[in-house]
């Protein structure tokens, strides 16, 4: 009788069934997953997290941490209490980050987590000193993510950032912080870079990376107490304010002239160089800065009446194209031409000129490009004379230099410093708004 091909002994099916039981036991002890398991119940969530120079020359780190008892289903914005309520702060002094941490994860009742930490201030000493070395810890920690935003206290402490800190809206740190992110970047008073940008920038050539300025208004901070701000009222709010109203607002780096919301306030940049702070720049320069950098998207910009030079006029400015940058060679010294181009809608005109009309309307084109293609030249001289290039005007050579090693031997900062900048910018009116002229009122 002939043996089907087929046909397995029954010897040789017990060893297969036998192995593949063995297999699939094997299997099932390497997919267990308790054995590192985590319950949120015992982390301690770190949520910001600021970091000085004490007095004695240590480190003051202060850590904000979340208490989840506090934060209602809506994300925190259903409690009364505030955003003191929802996260503590514990502050350390150590002599390095690291060291800071383990102390703090020895005096809390849970184990420190900086897995959803959004946000690290650097008080301004610090950052004048350089934070360079203080990165190395947030590169090499596997728990501190490269999403985290960097700011810079302005004239003062990382810590004060924190204390006097009173969202006008929101009650989650979380959220006001990528709030925050969101509504600076639309008007263009200041850059938020993440941690990997800034230190990308940082270990980049022949450009100098940028940080956010954030500063306490000391009219606002006044009016705190506790958690809320009772705004002032109205002869004294003119008494505090009227020394900071001798400039247009954003053009200065002082305090901005206000009253009620968030004493913390946005406007301008702090300019890096070797990982050191060497100069601050104003919100007005922020915008110029973001122009050149292509990071500039719309924003409100308001002109002196070409005509009336006591009334203004204002318009939102969008990017219409990337700006165009050449640069042509002198011997070592550069000769620097920067275009940029906009379009604009009219928000308000406050004398009564017709310029809203085919033969008028380039009084006020005329005007911001005259204004803009100033301030350009203005911004870059500030930086060509701390030879520093937050621009990354090198970045239209890249193309005309055959190797990498060229390019990281030009030593562009310097020659930078030297170069000749002319600037012009091209602006379009494309609407005048819901109406076409200013509305008149009627003679007596």
């Amino acid at each position: 009788m002939d043996m089907d091909e087929n046909y397995v002994p029954f010897e040789a099916q017990t060893m297969i069934r036998s192995r593949v039981v063995y297999l699939i036991l094997i299997t099932m002890i390497c997919l267990t997953g308790c054995w590192d398991n985590r319950e949120v119940e015992t982390r301690a969530f770190v949520m910001t997290m600021g970091v000085d120079r004490s007095k004695d020359g240590n480190l003051e780190v202060i850590f904000r941490i979340a208490v989840p008892g506090n934060i209602s289903q809506r994300g925190g914005q259903g409690t009364p209490e505030g955003i003191r309520e929802i996260t503590k702060p514990i502050t350390v002094t150590a002599r390095s980050i690291a060291e800071a941490i383990a102390i703090a994860g020895a005096i809390v009742e849970r184990s420190l987590d900086f897995r959803h930490l959004r946000l690290i201030v650097f008080g301004e000493k610090l950052a004048k000193e350089g934070v360079g070395p203080y990165f190395d810890v947030l590169a090499r920690t596997p728990q501190f993510r490269r999403t985290v935003y960097i700011w810079v206290a302005k004239e003062g402490q990382a810590r004060d950032i924190f204390l006097n800190n009173v969202p006008l809206l929101e009650k989650s740190i979380s959220r006001w912080v990528e709030g925050i992110v969101r509504t600076v970047g639309e008007q263009g008073y200041s850059r938020i870079p993440t941690l990997h940008e800034f230190m990308t920038e940082t270990e980049g050539k022949n450009v100098s990376a940028t940080l956010p300025i954030v500063g306490i208004n000391q009219v606002v901070q006044a009016e705190k107490e506790g958690e809320k701000v009772t705004p002032m009222p109205t002869d004294k709010y003119q008494e505090k304010t009227s020394p900071l109203t001798k400039e247009p607002p954003a053009k200065t780096t002082e305090d901005a002239p206000r009253s009620g919301g968030n004493p913390l306030e946005f406007l301008g940049i702090a300019i890096m160089h070797s990982g050191k702070m060497v100069e601050e720049w104003p919100g007005g320069d922020a915008r110029i800065y973001d122009l050149i950098r292509d990071r500039y998207r719309r924003g409100f910009w308001t002109f002196t009446d070409p005509n009336e030079p006591t009334k203004t006029f204002t318009v939102e400015l969008n990017r219409s194209r990337p700006p165009r940058v050449s640069i042509e060679w002198k011997g070592d010294r550069p000769d620097v031409f920067i275009e940029v181009s906009l379009e604009g809608n009219i928000r308000e005109i406050v004398s009564y000129e017709p310029y809203v009309s085919t033969e008028n309307i380039h009084i006020l084109e005329e005007e911001m490009e005259k204004r803009i293609s100033e301030e350009i030249v203005t911004v870059v001289g500030k930086a060509q004379r701390k030879k520093v290039d937050p621009f990354y005007l090198a970045r239209f050579l890249r193309t005309s230099i055959p190797t990498m090693q060229e390019y990281d031997d030009l030593d562009w900062e310097s020659r930078f410093s030297t170069a000749r900048v002319s600037a012009s910018a091209n602006i379009t009116i494309r609407r005048p708004g819901l109406q076409i002229q200013t509305p008149t009122p009627n003679p007596m």
